[in-house]
């Protein structure tokens, strides 16, 4: 789970981890840095060595590389995404490549648009509209 939501939210835990925390300070912090590193480490290199991909990190890739198609070579027929009720970085991504097309739209059940930008950045992860907090930026 660790490592799906860290490709999920776009975060290379390799780099993420290096100086997450001294190791001089506590003991246990130095044992879960050194697991953590084992697990960041060991799991791509079996996931090569087997020539196979991370579901999180090939779903994330997939979602980038078609935001890039959609700007690259929009479409000629219109374009609708519809659902989405919170969304991963690659995912915001993607519906913002959508919106951006000449016939793209994008329908967000329960967005509350007129909410003022300065509540956008303090919305706690349990607001109704946290889950919008990354379409609605950019």
């Amino acid at each position: 789970m660790l490592l799906d939501d860290a490709a999920y939210a776009g975060v290379d835990l390799r780099t993420a981890l290096h100086g997450a925390a001294d190791e001089a300070y506590a003991a246990h912090w130095a044992r879960t840095l050194a697991f953590l590193r084992i697990v960041t480490e060991a799991w791509p290199a079996f996931l090569a060595e087997e020539g196979a991909s991370d579901v999180a990190v090939h779903q994330t890739a997939l979602l980038e590389a078609q935001a890039r198609a959609w700007e690259d070579s929009p479409p000629a027929e219109p374009l609708w995404v519809a659902g989405v009720v919170s969304a991963m970085p690659a995912t915001a991504r993607l519906l913002r490549a959508a919106a951006r097309l000449p016939g793209g739209r994008v329908i967000l059940p329960g967005l509350d648009a007129a909410m003022p930008e300065e509540l956008w950045e303090t919305l706690p992860h349990s607001h109704p509209q946290a889950g919008f907090s990354h379409i609605h930026q950019g």
